[in-house]
């Protein structure tokens, strides 16, 4: 049909010219709502760092963005049937392959107004499927049946019909294309990122190395020579503060140089299998008491064991560096989140086995003002910082204990649903009790009780570690 046919083409196009991978979620739920004039139309997508599939965009009848926070499981059997098959599913035609599903996840997305599943699939792998509501009036091709009505009011509107059955599947195959294209696109700028951050760390480690070992030297004699000073100096000498003065600024650009030597020469790692949940919760109860006396709201989502081959050590060091640089983003309060889960393994499994962990992710966030977008890419140079004082090492530290651990650092700013206020979540209490007992506990009595906290941009840095070699 020329109608169809025009249809592809001007859906293709549009898609062409979007490699933003948010906006073209967006504009193939929106599109795709238009084209079958449905009530809602949800896209979801492979989520590689959960090993499942979750949506990221949805659309309603008046072309309003919907929240929609669903997830599948790899193994789930929707995502299994839809994997195996590559066919739309409408849940009212195939009650049999309804009932495979099975009836709760059934119920969950009938329940949610939607009526049919269609596979997104491209180079022979699943990129994502869509979530079609019901429709808000007559269908595109105008034709009538029974196997497929809806009746609203006088008119009844057939969907899917088999001509709307076959234009879907062709905008299904383009929009998996682009998905996956969105995808390759984005996942080669961030290899791209992490290549020019590491060449420009390596280049900064090696000035960093030798700076530190030619102040080193000269800065201990200087040292040694004014503690001299300083203790025979008269208690009433004028020249006695002064010395203190100086002792005080020498060991501040002896902690410079202890930084520098820190970056550029790390010791050497002792890789051991660990719980990276219990090292993160350990590092939270550390912090426990200046976030506390800041006011702030310790949401701490770490329930199951993490399993690791990491240093200690080192790890203890990446938490605790992220965790104080996300408190002091919030002098006036605010919710510090923390989240542990293992990641799943890469590549092939024994079918019906559980997932084994493939590493550690871990999100730190907090609601602080946030970081602006032209210093987002220079927050892990060596000696960038924003802060009034320190010496903007932190960072470039904690990326390298990352790349220790075959894992990688990303910040993200604002972080995703931040803006305006929210209430304070009430599952806070139990969370801080478990990691940082009775004290934190009861701050946290006091922060839920409060009608709102403060929000702002908010920040997350995502660490994903897949754990150094022994």
């Amino acid at each position: 049909m020329e109608r169809h046919r025009r249809t592809v083409q001007e859906f293709v196009r549009s898609l062409s010219v979007i490699v933003d991978p948010v906006q073209l979620h967006g504009v193939i739920a929106g599109q795709l709502r238009e084209i079958f004039r449905l009530e809602r139309v949800a896209l979801a997508v492979r989520d590689e760092d959960a090993g499942g599939y979750r949506t990221v965009a949805a659309r309603e009848e008046d072309g309003e963005s919907a929240e929609l926070a669903f997830a599948w499981s790899e193994d789930g059997r929707l995502v299994r049937w839809l994997r195996v098959n590559e066919t739309p599913l409408v849940f009212d035609e195939s009650p049999g392959v309804a009932e495979y599903v099975g009836s709760e996840e059934v119920a969950r997305l009938t329940g949610a107004g939607f009526r049919a599943v269609v596979p997104l699939v491209a180079m022979s792998r699943l990129t994502g499927f869509l979530l079609l509501g019901g429709p808000s009036g007559e269908g595109l091709s105008g034709e009538t049946g029974t196997a497929r009505e809806r009746v609203r009011g006088r008119r009844t509107v057939p969907f899917p019909s088999p001509a709307e059955l076959d234009l879907l599947e062709q905008l299904a195959a383009q929009a998996a294309l682009a998905c996956e294209n969105a995808a390759l696109l984005e996942a080669q700028r961030a290899r791209m990122r992490r290549l020019y951050r590491a060449e420009r760390l390596a280049v900064a480690g090696e000035l960093a190395a030798g700076a530190a070992h030619e102040i080193r030297n000269p800065l201990t004699a200087i040292r040694s020579t004014i503690q001299y000073l300083h203790e025979t100096l008269p208690a009433d000498h004028p020249g006695r503060d002064d010395a203190s003065g100086l002792l005080e600024e020498v060991d501040r650009i002896n902690e410079i140089v202890e930084g520098l030597l820190s970056f550029a020469r790390p010791r050497e790692a002792v890789f051991v299998p660990l719980d990276a949940a219990e090292v993160l919760r350990q590092s939270l109860g550390l912090v426990a008491s200046r976030a506390r006396k800041q006011g702030l709201e310790v949401a701490a989502e770490i329930t199951d064991a993490v399993p690791l081959v990491g240093d200690e050590s080192l790890l203890k060091q990446l938490f605790l560096n992220l965790l104080l640089n996300a408190i002091q983003a919030m002098p006036e309060g605010g919710t510090l989140t923390v989240r542990a889960r293992a990641l799943p393994r890469t590549g092939g499994r024994a079918r019906g086995a559980a997932p084994a962990s493939g590493g550690a992710l871990i999100e730190i966030a907090d609601t602080g003002p946030g970081i602006p977008e032209e210093v987002l890419d220079k927050v892990f140079d060596p000696f960038f910082t924003t802060k009034a004082s320190g010496t903007g090492l932190g960072l470039s530290i904690c990326y390298g204990i990352a790349e220790r651990h075959r894992g990688e650092i990303e910040v993200l700013s604002p972080a995703p649903g931040a803006g305006g206020n929210r209430p304070a979540p009430e599952r806070t209490r139990e969370t801080v009790q478990e990691v940082a007992g009775e004290p934190v506990r009861q701050e946290a009595r006091r922060a839920v009780q409060a009608p709102r906290a403060p929000v702002g941009r908010g920040t997350i840095v995502r660490v994903r570690l897949r754990g150094g070699t022994r």
